[in-house]
């Protein structure tokens, strides 16, 4: 998977519609920081993820398509129950992993990544076979993740300097070329169905 092909692909598909995306990921990004403190942030925070990949798959699967800013609360709709208990899930997978050390949880992150596109994409899925469906999309291919993910680290390093206002403008960036990423590895998979 080439990753310069993915970043400059999520490039292009944003122009002229990067605010749209902004605006959805500035929303989320709003709400679940509002929400964390909160009890009632375990079950919005889920949906509202799932929710954000509604809208970044419709947005590169409809490229002439209008500003969907509904989508965001898909979830809340399609699979309220299924998107909270997924992200329950592999937030305690995540922390059970870290216990033993930093880096095991680090990996574990990057294999249940796809989670909430696989939700996005199959409301009815329950939360394990969704997380065990990512963990096998991303086999030998989680560098690959954190190589997309690192190259954005420059920006990230920027943002320390201009308040975060720099982490903002690429959160966009970042969103559509993950979405991309699954895309990817899930065509990748009928592909290699339909030659076995």
């Amino acid at each position: 998977m080439n990753i310069r092909d993915i970043k400059n692909k999520s490039k292009e598909q944003l122009q002229g519609r990067y605010w749209y995306i902004f605006i959805v990921v500035f929303l989320y990004f709003i709400i679940s920081s509002a929400s964390i403190p909160l009890i009632i942030g375990m079950f919005l925070i889920g949906p509202l993820s799932v929710g954000v990949a509604h809208v970044l798959l419709y947005f590169i699967r409809n490229p002439e398509g209008e500003d969907n800013f509904e989508l965001l609360f898909e979830a809340f709709k399609q699979n309220f129950v299924n998107s909270a208990i997924t992200t329950l899930i592999v937030a305690i997978l995540v922390f059970l992993w870290s216990l033993l050390f930093i880096i095991p949880g680090i990996i574990k992150s990057y294999s249940y990544s796809m989670t909430r596109f696989i939700l996005a994409d199959e409301p009815d899925i329950s939360p394990l076979d969704a997380i065990a469906k990512s963990q096998k999309m991303m086999q030998g291919h989680k560098m690959e993740l954190f190589l997309l993910s690192f190259s954005y680290f420059g920006w990230y390093l920027l943002g320390l300097l201009t308040f975060g206002i720099s982490v903002f403008y690429i959160r966009p960036f970042v969103n559509v070329s993950h979405a991309n990423f699954y895309l990817q590895l899930k065509n990748d998979r009928v592909i290699e169905a339909e030659i076995w």
